[in-house]
C-alpha cells in the first residue's frame, strides 16, 4: 500500500503513467548493475537464453505494475484497494472454472464478500469513486492479478 500512495504523489507532481513505471524500471534497473559493479550484491549477467525463458513473465509483471498506476491516475488509493480486493473472488471463481478446484464454502463466501463490501465502505468514506476510465483500468488490473495468481499456482515446484 506504501508503494501505491507513493505512486499517487508521484503522478500529481508527474502525470505521465507510462513514462513514471518506465522511469521507475529504468532507476531500479541502474541501481542493481551499480551495486553488483560495486560487489555489494551478486546479479547473473544477461543472457539472450533466459530473456527467451522469462519474457512473458516479465511482460505480465509489467502490465499489472502500469495497469495499476494507470488505476491511481484515473482514482483514488482506496478505489485501488477495492479493485484489488475483487481478485480473490475471481480466482476462486477461475480456480474452480479452469483448474477442477472446489468453489468456496457459504462461510468463506461471506468472508470474501464482507471484506469487498468493507473495501467499498472504506472507498465511499474517503471520498473515491469509480469513474468509467477507473473502471476500464481497475478490470484489467483485476484480471492480470487474477492471471498472475493463477499461473503462479499452476507452476511445478
Amino acid at each position: 500500500m506504501a508503494a501505491q500512495i507513493f505512486n499517487k504523489g508521484a503522478l500529481g507532481v508527474f502525470p505521465f503513467p507510462l513514462q513514471l513505471t518506465s522511469l521507475q524500471y529504468f532507476v531500479s534497473a541502474a541501481a542493481v548493475w551499480v551495486l553488483a559493479r560495486a560487489a555489494v550484491l551478486e546479479s547473473d549477467p544477461l543472457r539472450w537464453q533466459t530473456v527467451r525463458k522469462f519474457w512473458f513473465v516479465s511482460a505480465v509483471f509489467t502490465l499489472a505494475i502500469y495497469s495499476n498506476t494507470k488505476v491511481l491516475h484515473h482514482a483514488s488509493v482506496e478505489t485501488v484497494i477495492v479493485f484489488r480486493t475483487t481478485v480473490a473472488l475471481l480466482t476462486s471463481v477461475g480456480d474452480w472454472l479452469w483448474l477442477g478446484k472446489q468453489l468456496p464454502s457459504t462461510r468463506s463466501w461471506a468472508a470474501l464478500l464482507s471484506i469487498v463490501a468493507g473495501a467499498m465502505g472504506y472507498m465511499k468514506s474517503e471520498g473515491g469513486a469509480i469513474t468509467p476510465d477507473s473502471l476500464v483500468w481497475g478490470t484489467i488490473y483485476v484480471l492480470v492479478l487474477a492471471f498472475e495468481v493463477s499461473a503462479a499456482a499452476r507452476r511445478p515446484r
